[in-house]
């Protein structure tokens, strides 16, 4: 055998030994999950519990290797129903923090700055009662709104003074969208509906990825670190465990929101601090174009929340 023929038979036995699956690796990103609106998100279909939503995401991340997925709370919800109390204790108990959203969901730029301050400040006994000794200072502001032009400069004021961190979101394929329908289709058995509702949701999941990073490469040169949101509703607990299968594939890490955040990419300063996506916020403030085709985009929302109506 000559040496060149010895070196690829050496090279093909190298290959057979690692496995085909090396050649089609992705290149890794890290990602903090991070879930909105504990303890009530959305309708529940027919025969589930809150309890069992919440029970959903706690196995999803376990099987998943996910250690630290915060939970955004709205206090509100253990008013209105304090049996989903066993939905903050059970994500405790899991070992997730919770940080806060806001005691109604409240809109910054539609309230004054006072009733907003209120707002955020009457989660906080709840807060302080779960999480005990632990930080429970990170802040994800409802709707993703920071307040109107006259008042976002006070907003962010607040949240310095009174030790908050903001949770900043770069990756998100908007499940809010389908949390109703998927209900309201479940409950009419419109086993049609719900299969394009699937569909379209993991669609939905993969361009989320996809539009991150290119987004990332596009503004940044590299991939930062990400931020995903997602909310506590059934629809997305039911399908979390092919989510989290879908970022594997893509070449997910799973890091805590402190390790996401702590990339200097994550910058508070400019006067659009903490408005909408991070990723978008800035193309804009830095004029870059990402509507030109390049960039992965996502299903329009309207027909899906209008499924099943």
């Amino acid at each position: 055998m000559t040496f060149s023929r010895l070196l690829a038979a050496s090279a093909a036995l190298m290959v057979m030994a690692c496995g085909p699956a090396l050649a089609g690796d992705k290149p890794k990103f890290q990602v903090s999950i991070t879930v909105d609106d504990l303890t009530v998100h959305g309708a529940l279909p027919p025969g589930t519990t809150r309890q069992q939503v919440g029970d959903n995401f706690l196995n999803a991340f376990k099987v998943h290797g996910v250690k630290e997925a915060w939970g955004f709370i709205n206090g509100k919800s253990l008013i209105e129903d304090p049996s989903t109390e066993t939905v903050l204790a059970s994500w405790r108990a899991a070992g997730h923090p919770l940080g806060n959203h806001g005691f109604t969901h409240m809109s910054a730029s539609q309230n004054t700055v006072a009733a907003f301050k209120g707002d955020i400040e009457g989660n906080e006994p709840i807060l302080k009662s779960y999480m005990g000794d632990a930080d429970w200072h990170w802040l994800r502001f409802p709707f993703l709104n920071a307040g109107s032009d006259a008042g976002h400069g006070e907003i962010m004021q607040f949240v310095k003074d009174t030790g908050y961190r903001i949770a900043d979101v770069t990756i998100t394929f908007n499940d809010w969208a389908y949390t109703d329908a998927y209900a309201r289709c479940a409950a009419r058995g419109d086993t049609a509906a719900v299969a394009s509702l699937r569909e379209k949701y993991m669609s939905d999941v993969v361009a989320s990825v996809k539009r991150a990073r290119g987004l990332s490469q596009k503004i940044y040169g590299r991939d930062i670190p990400h931020v995903l949101l997602i909310h506590v509703g059934a629809f997305t607990g039911e399908m979390l465990p092919e989510v989290l299968t879908a970022f594997d594939a893509e070449g997910a890490e799973y890091v805590t929101l402190e390790q996401a955040q702590s990339d200097p990419a994550y910058d508070f300063t400019g006067p659009k601090a903490a408005q909408g996506t991070m990723l978008e916020r800035v193309a804009q403030e830095k004029g870059i174009k990402i509507d030109d085709g390049s960039i992965a985009s996502l299903n329009d929302v309207g027909p899906i929340m209008g499924m099943c109506q």
